[in-house]
């Protein structure tokens, strides 16, 4: 749960920073 739950913020962060652009 640990490696899945930090990939998730990784996307989020991801997509955040997309979003940003």
């Amino acid at each position: 749960d640990g490696p899945a739950q930090k990939q998730n913020t990784v996307n989020q962060l991801l997509v955040l920073i997309y979003l940003y652009k």
